[in-house]
Order: C-alpha cells, then structure tokens, then sequence
C-alpha cells in the first residue's frame, strides 16, 4: 500500500477520500487512523494557514 511504501521512505503523501471509498479501504485491512492530519488553521501570525495561504 502506499502508506507502507511512503513510511519506508520517510516520505509524505497527501490524498483525499469520500467517507465511502475510506470505509472500502478499512474493509480491506487498512487503518487509517495512525495516518489521519487534520488542519487546524489559525488566524494568529501571518505565517499560519494552509500551505501559508490565508483562510
């Protein structure tokens, strides 16, 4: 799986998924939660945001 072969490399891979296709995966043995970031954004330094775009 990907998550295998990133964590093999020290690399970081960005993907998103619809709750359904994350529920397949699941089904199939991968667990998502160890990889799993949420963004938590904030207004407090000109620097924050996503990717240092403003929200």
């Amino acid at each position: 799986m990907v998550a295998d072969v990133t964590q093999d490399r020290g690399l970081q891979y960005i993907t998103t998924f619809n709750s359904d296709d994350l529920d397949k995966a699941t089904r199939l043995g991968f667990e998502p939660d160890p990889h799993i970031r949420q963004l938590h954004p904030r207004d407090e330094i000109d620097t924050s945001g996503l990717f240092r775009f403003r929200l």
